[in-house]
Order: structure tokens, then C-alpha cells, then sequence
């Protein structure tokens, strides 16, 4: 994280239900949902099989053509068509970025090299939604009334270097989405993973191929990935918690190199009826009465009955020792 996420949002905002509010308050700690659980069924797909294709189609032509001269391809490309053949197909690009995409987050035959877990907040783009929240999120993640519990942004980044030190295996990033129909800040938030991404493209393309350079591919690709979303979540702006925990395959390499190293737990929470997997932020670092969540409110949503339900988060805050703002949004209730 960057500092001027802390100062484009001093708070984070993070939209849930009273099962969510109780656990945060109980646990002290946040989930992050597996990234192929999210809500937005098109996450990763819009960059990688939308977007990603248009920025690597120049670097893998060059790439293509550079290995259609090499002495030693020569009769491998007599077996698909020739040199002409091979340097114009329009399908490579897809075919490398579909493979990319199956060996990085796994399919149906093959396990992933990384599994992405996911934590959302939002940030207000306004004083007015930073006191009573966003209509479009009470309405989206709160059904039956929902709660809004605000962060402290800075403290926030401070856990997340703690959980860093405590599993090392784990991959942490926090920050702000980048919509699809902003190409401006697209090329300056994320210039430097696309150039990576490109170089470890460039070395993969090559004779011999470098072996280490898909690997070095991997955290770039999720950055631009999982902070690449449709311009219709535009208002939401969204800052989010990636963490990024090995497969299967690449934990028991680091159990190897490294057999003291223990990999974070996975654990599972309930929706719609399904076991959805999730990890749990923060766990043994902050804890209740002492080490607390950097939580600085909590704003109840639009409800017939919000001065009740505050009146029941105070109950809850007062049972745990925790002194903590509670408002309620003047943001109209609407029975549906």
C-alpha cells in the first residue's frame, strides 16, 4: 500500500449483516473470502481474458517472431505451417493467456499455483457518504438492514505488515480498485506490474526459456488482476485486502525448503447453503480487551427499526468493553 491510500481514505468502510458485525466484534479478526467465490462472477477474467491479451499481443509477436528465426525451431514450425503461418496467428496471444490463467488459478484437471483470498472495503468519496454510507451497498450486501464498520486506514496497513511477519508464506496487498473505463490510471497504478508481467513473458519466449519466469509472473498478474474491475462498480470505490496463500503443490515445496515455515489455516464459513472457503485476518494479533481492531465507528443502515438495532450494536460494543461510535444513516428505508 502506498501512502496516499491512507490519505485518499482515512477510513475504510466495510459493508456487512448483523452475522458479520457480531463476528468481527466476537473474533476480532476479518475474513477474506476465496477469490473464486466472490461476488462478481466476472473478477480476474475481465483482466486476464479481456484486457490482458490487447497489452501483450506487440511483446509476443516479437516474442513469436525472435523464436521463428532460432536455428532450432525451425523444424518444429515446418510441422505447424511455416514461418508465416505461425508469426500471424491471431489465437497465440489468447492460447498463452488462457494457459497463464488455468496453471496460475487452476481448472477442472489442474490444481492452482496460487489461491487468492479476498477482503473489500470501501472508500467515501464524500463527507455526506462517509457519515450515513453508500445506497448502493445497503442495498447490494445488507439485506434485512445492514451495518457499516469503519476502520482506520493507517492502522489497518500497520496489522497487515504484523500478519506479513507472522506467515511468511503469505502474500498481503492492500489497495484501491482500478476501473475498466479509467485507461489513464490504469497505465500509471499499474505500470510497473504490466511491465513485469511483460519481461516475464519476454524471458518465458526465449531460447533456452527461463524456468524461474513464470513464477516471478504470478503476484504482478493478481495485482492487476484482482484491482482491474467493470466501471459499473465505479462508485463504490472500492480498496480492497488481497491475500495472496500458495496451492497445494507450491506449500509443500516451501515445507521442504524450509520445514519450520507453517502455512496460514483455511477455513470455511456458510452462504447460501455452501461451505465457502476463507482465511481469518489478523488472528492471534489483535484479540480482545487489549489489541483491539482498528475500529473508529459503526454506522447502522437503513432499517424501520435502525434506533432499535443501534441501541442493540451499543449493548454488544458494551459487553465487549469496546468504545466505539455508533450512528445511524438518515438514508431512507425502503420495504421491498
Amino acid at each position: 500500500m502506498t501512502a496516499t491510500i491512507a490519505e485518499a481514505y482515512p477510513e475504510l468502510f466495510h459493508y456487512t449483516d448483523i452475522v458479520g458485525l457480531k463476528g468481527i466484534i466476537e473474533s476480532q479478526t476479518l475474513w477474506a473470502t476465496h477469490a473464486a467465490f466472490l461476488n462478481d462472477v466476472t473478477e480476474t477474467r475481465l483482466f486476464i481474458k479481456e484486457r490482458l491479451p490487447a497489452i501483450l499481443n506487440p511483446t509476443i509477436a516479437q516474442c513469436t517472431a525472435n523464436l521463428a528465426r532460432a536455428p532450432a525451431n525451425q523444424s518444429l514450425i515446418a510441422q505447424h505451417g511455416g514461418k508465416k503461418k505461425i508469426t500471424q496467428r491471431k489465437s497465440i496471444t489468447t492460447e498463452i493467456t488462457t494457459g497463464i490463467f488455468n496453471a496460475l488459478f487452476g481448472n477442472q484437471t489442474t490444481p492452482p499455483y496460487v489461491e487468492p483470498f479476498v477482503t473489500s472495503f470501501c472508500g467515501a468519496a464524500t463527507a455526506r457518504i462517509a457519515e450515513h454510507g453508500l445506497l448502493s451497498q445497503w442495498r447490494g450486501y445488507t439485506k434485512n438492514g445492514g451495518y457499516a464498520i469503519t476502520f482506520n486506514t493507517a492502522k489497518l496497513y500497520t496489522l497487515l505488515r504484523k500478519e506479513a511477519e507472522k506467515w511468511p508464506g503469505n502474500t498481503l496487498i492492500l489497495n484501491d480498485a482500478i476501473y475498466s473505463n479509467d485507461v489513464k490510471k490504469l497505465r500509471f497504478k499499474l505500470g510497473t506490474q504490466i511491465k513485469e508481467i511483460k519481461t516475464s513473458i519476454t524471458q518465458w519466449l526465449q531460447v533456452p526459456p527461463n524456468p524461474q519466469s513464470l513464477e516471478n509472473l504470478y503476484i504482478p498478474l493478481i495485482q492487476c488482476a484482482y484491482r482491474f474491475k467493470h466501471w459499473g462498480f465505479r462508485e463504490e470505490n472500492e480498496v480492497r485486502i488481497i491475500s495472496v496463500l500458495p496451492g497445494k503443490e507450491l506449500a509443500e515445496a516451501h515445507r521442504a525448503h524450509a520445514p519450520g515455515v507453517t502455512m496460514k489455516p483455511r477455513w470455511n464459513f456458510i452462504r447460501a447453503g455452501m461451505a465457502v472457503p476463507c482465511i481469518h485476518l489478523f488472528e492471534g494479533i489483535t484479540r480482545l480487551p487489549d489489541k483491539p481492531l482498528p475500529i473508529t465507528r459503526i454506522i447502522v443502515g437503513p432499517h424501520q427499526n435502525k434506533d432499535e438495532r443501534r441501541r442493540a450494536v451499543e449493548s454488544l460494543l458494551g459487553q465487549h468493553r469496546l468504545n466505539i461510535q455508533v450512528s445511524v444513516s438518515e438514508i431512507p428505508y425502503v420495504d421491498h
